[in-house]
């Protein structure tokens, strides 16, 4: 396991923590831009009283989860802006307060940012090479391709620099195995929800890679909750060559939509997996959006798709330099053996209701919280 072997906390303990952490990330920034509600939040997550039985996605005031395994913020939270409203990658970095392990923890997507879906989310009609990330180390084949959305969204995290020690995450974590005994070398955990989800795998292979002069850093872990497909067929092997056989970092609820984006080709039409995924018919608007992504995911040629018109706030942005076109099929689940799937329960809304819902963090933290105390 890429946790320790003398570890006080169970793996479950992992999962639930990666989880609440995950949801935590979106309290921020509040209007008036301050993270503080995050740090605040993840100190009170390790002594809640959470009860799964409350649980209200559409609340005011959502449930504080719980994470078995304490922690506080220490790098972050940051993010970048391109106004008051449209924030996007955010990420923190959690200490436990008992042993060296730190987690990695992305925000997935806010809903009010045109250059997340833009840029991050859905810019799926061209791929890269993952060996060019900025600064990346390591030796990573040419073939190891991921989405542009993928990649743009791993060099913006990239970018973040914690202002109280003026280090980016890299240069963060890099220190904390510098100054490490050999002895009690830290321990780091990836994770996120949603785009944080997808995007936690690509910086997984990054870190891993990066943090340390002489290989690959092996004393990591991911856990990702609801993620999208990153990649195409090479890089979910990379990333089996990456974590011991079997461990399982990739959760998702049987009745999200999400995780099956963008996986097989329909010859032009919406999969059927997709579009009858619920009881509640798919609308004309959710099956025209859908329809289009996954026509720009099995794309052909290196044109960038011109329209996208039922979101009014997405534009797709250029092609980058050096990319290629996905081509049909490229887009490619991970292995089944290293993911775990969770029995949703169907909630009677409709189809796009149903979507949100299932997709919601708290809806996550709910599901994984009961399954892994349970099991």
């Amino acid at each position: 396991m890429n946790i320790p072997s003398n570890s006080s906390y169970s793996l479950s303990d992992y999962v639930i923590t990666a989880c609440a952490l995950s949801e935590i990330a979106y309290l921020g920034p509040d209007e008036s831009g301050e993270t503080d509600q995050i740090s605040q939040t993840v100190i009170a997550a390790a002594t809640t009283d959470y009860n799964p039985g409350n649980y209200d996605p559409n609340a005011s005031s959502p449930m504080t989860p719980y994470t078995p395994i304490p922690s506080t913020v220490v790098w972050g939270p940051v993010y970048l802006s391109t106004s008051a409203s449209d924030t996007y990658s955010l990420m923190y970095i959690t200490s436990s307060t008992t042993s060296n392990e730190y987690f990695v923890v992305i925000r997935g997507t806010n809903f009010e940012s045109a250059y997340s879906w833009d840029s991050e989310d859905f810019a799926i009609y061209a791929t890269l090479p993952l060996n060019t990330l900025p600064s990346i180390g390591g030796s990573i084949p040419d073939d190891i391709m991921i989405s542009q959305a993928t990649f743009s969204g791993v060099s913006d995290l990239l970018q973040l620099v914690d202002p109280n020690s003026g280090l980016s995450a890299t240069d963060f974590l890099s220190a904390m195995i510098n100054t490490s005994t050999p002895d009690n070398k830290p321990y780091i955990y990836v994770t996120g929800h949603s785009l944080g989800g997808t995007l936690a795998p690509a910086l997984y292979a990054y870190l891993t890679n990066t943090l340390v002069s002489d290989g690959v850093y092996s004393d990591m872990a991911m856990w990702t909750f609801a993620g999208l497909t990153s990649g195409g067929s090479n890089f979910a092997s990379y990333i089996d060559t990456l974590n011991p056989e079997g461990f399982v970092w990739r959760i998702q609820n049987s009745l999200d939509v999400a995780p099956l984006l963008f996986g097989g080709d329909a010859g032009g039409a919406l999969p059927s997996q997709v579009s009858g995924i619920y009881p509640s018919p798919i609308d004309t608007m959710a099956s025209q959006i859908l329809t289009d992504l996954f026509q720009w995911a099995n794309q052909t040629t290196t044109a960038t798709p011109s329209r996208l018109p039922y979101l009014i706030i997405l534009t797709p942005v250029p092609a980058l330099s050096g990319s290629v076109a996905p081509g049909v099929n490229f887009y490619q689940q991970p292995d089944a053996n290293v993911g775990t799937i969770i029995s949703g329960d169907f909630q009677g809304k409709t189809w796009v209701d149903e979507a949100l819902y299932q997709h919601h963090s708290q809806t996550y933290y709910q599901m994984v919280y009961l399954y892994y105390t349970s099991n």
